[in-house]
């Protein structure tokens, strides 16, 4: 189960751990969106630092309905106790959590500040 809280600006937020491909780690704190269809997207100077390896360039659609190019990597992260390999996309400076990275987990959140948020195996 990966536990985490509602923050002071009412957004769900978890913590987790990407891998390097040379094994160094980084924990941060990325905001669940349940509005991105993808798996995980990681500030690019995170990505940079990390050298994370790149897959690809690719379209993509923001709230706002503008269509914007961005870039694909290769990410390793620690989701729900195990190692876990998925496409992030580089973008912006606050970590996402997608739905696709939640699939075949159940998400709770009680919703007010310091709520929890639970994302659980089924």
């Amino acid at each position: 189960m990966i536990e985490g809280r509602i923050n002071h600006r009412y957004e769900p937020v978890v913590n987790i751990t990407i891998v390097s491909p040379t094994g160094q780690t980084r924990e941060l704190e990325a905001v669940v969106d349940t509005g991105f269809n993808g798996f995980i997207i990681l500030p690019a100077d995170l990505v940079e630092e990390l050298e994370l390896p790149f897959l690809n360039s690719s379209q993509a659609f923001l709230a706002d309905d503008r269509e914007v190019n961005v870039q694909v990597h290769q990410a390793t992260l620690t989701w729900d106790g195990a190692r876990r390999r998925v496409r992030a996309t580089a973008s912006g400076t606050t970590a996402l959590v997608g739905m696709q990275l939640m699939t075949d987990h159940r998400l709770e959140m009680d919703i007010r500040i310091d709520g929890t948020v639970r994302i659980r195996s089924p």
